[in-house]
């Protein structure tokens, strides 16, 4: 475990197997790094660590840059458009990009709107309850299974809680859409695999990175998955695969003529 710096000051960072709190005897005294056990109480640590061996290896299109590029607009068309909208996109790589990010953009407005009316329910259960105008006998009665008289408002009680958690998810759910789709959302995808992929940093990781989920950062990556599984079905990477092996071949027999002065 290693230490960070900036926590402990301008004092050394401590390695695996030695403790924060180094005091030791010398011919002059007492020498310490100036740190007590009360201090450490107060400290507030963080261990980051690239991940171990993973289950599956690690695809091509993730370390190629050309293919990545290729998956990237893939994933983000069809997250923007439908498949019949798709099969009449026009350009290059950059453009259709740009389409899809603006596309993205488009739907945001109409997203906050449904944050705001969700986010008002929300506080209208908290503060008024759901249905106020219905008395708890009422509420009761209204149920498939009514529970016992004694216990009438139990059930206002549990639907009211059942809301505010399905409520709250969903609030969730379009604020992490507002915040990866602020410039299209291709930027945010594109990190994850940087950082899953050629950083070696797990789903905690990443998320923490990028302020996301876990879960979420996985299931991106699967889909990543799904969208390069289907252009190597199509054949979208045999030209940069000849492509690059065409330019591998021809630098290993080029000769360079150095300067004569």
């Amino acid at each position: 475990m290693k230490w960070r710096k900036e926590e402990f000051g301008d004092r050394r960072s401590h390695v695996a197997g030695e403790a924060p709190i180094n005091v030791k005897m010398t011919a002059t005294g007492w020498l310490s790094n100036g740190i007590s056990w009360d201090d450490f109480s107060r400290m507030q640590t963080r261990l980051k660590k690239t991940t171990g061996e993973r289950r599956l290896p690690t695809p091509l299109w993730a370390m190629n840059n050309a293919m990545l590029r290729r998956v990237l607009v893939r994933f983000m068309e069809e997250r923007a458009f439908s498949k019949k909208e798709r099969a009449t996109l026009k350009g290059g790589l950059r453009e259709r990009l740009a389409q899809a990010a603006a596309r993205v953009a488009s739907k945001r407005p109409s997203a906050i709107a449904t944050l705001y009316k969700l986010c008002e329910e929300h506080v209208a259960i908290r503060q008024r309850g759901l249905n106020p105008k219905m008395t708890d006998k009422e509420w009761n009665e209204s149920k498939p299974q009514p529970y016992m008289p004694f216990a009438e408002g139990e059930a206002r009680y549990v639907d009211e809680q059942k809301r505010i958690k399905q409520l709250e998810s969903e609030i969730e759910g379009i604020d992490t859409y507002l915040r990866i789709s602020e410039n299209g959302g291709a930027d945010v995808v594109a990190a994850a695999v940087y950082l899953y992929y050629r950083t070696g940093l797990d789903s905690v990781g990443v998320g923490s990175e990028l302020g996301l989920k876990p879960p979420h950062v996985r299931q991106t990556l699967f889909r990543l998955h799904q969208t390069a599984k289907r252009l190597e079905e199509e054949g979208a990477f045999k030209t940069i695969v000849k492509k690059q092996k065409k330019d591998k071949k021809d630098k290993s027999y080029r000769l360079i003529t150095p300067p004569l002065f």
